[in-house]
């Protein structure tokens, strides 16, 4: 998931399960200034959620 959405370590590591959009491929993260962004995978990291 590192790999696909070039996100930091930290936005990846404090998402929950919850947080996961499995149908859109995306999570939302908070940024480094605060602001919530979304980050987008593509079918590598797809295959291994579910």
């Amino acid at each position: 998931m590192l790999y696909e959405t070039a996100a930091r370590a930290a936005e990846i590591l404090a998402l929950d399960v919850e947080d996961l959009d499995l149908e859109h491929r995306r999570a939302p993260v908070r940024s480094k200034g605060g602001a919530i962004e979304w980050v987008f995978w593509d079918s590598g990291t797809a295959h291994l959620l579910p």
